[in-house]
């Protein structure tokens, strides 16, 4: 899913699968104070997963500002990153620039993702992790099934993730 906005002509051009439709959007951008996240709580099975899924299929992953022209830029409004056993912020680092990678289409030279398992520190990683997010733009992270992270390191994973959240 891509969304390209045309600031010529106001039009906003939806790309689905190769098959594009041209349409008028009028945006709004809600500011609101408070906390800039959320968890989504439930028994296992329960269908959170597919919930968030069902409302980011709604959502497109990338948007194209002003295409075609030297001011253009590649917008990601979201990352969806699933947490596997034992995980570490090592491997959530490393997620982060293969989801960017998969998301711009960089699927087959994965060049983000190698440049993150070039940095051999986590402070490293974070870094490189905020420049990646600066450089498109990224809105949210979705951390899923989070709980998996290793317990011995969930101190040091808030703090990274407190990091990497004021620093983005």
């Amino acid at each position: 899913r891509k969304l390209i906005f045309d600031p010529l002509s106001g039009g906003i051009k939806l790309s689905i699968s190769g098959q594009e439709r041209s349409e008028k959007y009028r945006v709004r951008f809600p500011i609101s104070e408070g906390n800039p996240g959320f968890s989504v709580l439930g028994l296992s099975g329960c269908g959170k997963s597919k919930a968030v899924e069902l409302a980011l299929s709604h959502l497109p992953q990338v948007i194209i500002h002003y295409p075609q022209t030297p001011q253009q830029f590649i917008q990601l409004p979201y990352l969806y990153i699933v947490c596997q056993p034992n995980t570490n912020m090592s491997a959530i680092w490393d997620s982060i620039a293969q989801a960017i990678d998969l998301a711009i289409g960089n699927d087959e030279s994965m060049a983000y993702y190698l440049q993150m398992k070039k940095c051999r520190k986590l402070n490293e990683k974070l870094d490189y992790a905020v420049r990646l997010c600066t450089l498109f733009k990224v809105g949210i992270i979705i951390l899923d099934e989070i709980e998996f992270i290793k317990t011995s390191t969930r101190k040091e994973t808030l703090e990274s993730l407190l990091s990497f959240n004021n620093r983005t």
